[in-house]
């Protein structure tokens, strides 16, 4: 088998928090809003990352349902690999519907 690894094109993130009011006080993040947090994170995130590139997400990815998830899935470059979070586990029995990879541990939530 002949695969080719290109580890620059591989990357590891977490803690976006799409759609989370709370964080931008939470965690001091300078936006005004919802709005501009999630836009200048999809920005930053297509401006480094390519649509064939692979990005494990390490959980906390965005608060809402399959629809919110969707909206924001729908503009992120890559292909997703999502890694449950403790924000992530209300949405955890839809992640296939959404359409995210999932690798998830019985027990180990991040």
């Amino acid at each position: 088998m002949n695969f080719k690894f290109d580890a620059s094109r591989v990357f590891f993130t977490s803690d976006t928090h799409f759609n989370h009011m709370n964080i931008i006080s939470y965690c001091q993040r300078p936006f005004r809003d919802i709005h501009e947090m999630n836009e200048t994170i999809i920005v930053n995130w297509n401006n480094a990352v390519a649509p064939d590139d692979i990005v494990f997400h390490l959980g906390d990815f965005c608060l809402g349902g399959a629809n919110e998830w969707n909206r924001i899935l729908d503009r992120l470059n890559g292909r997703i690999y999502l890694i449950l979070g403790n924000h992530d586990i209300r949405i955890s029995g839809r992640v296939s519907y959404i359409g995210l990879n999932t690798l998830q541990c019985q027990c180990a939530y991040i």
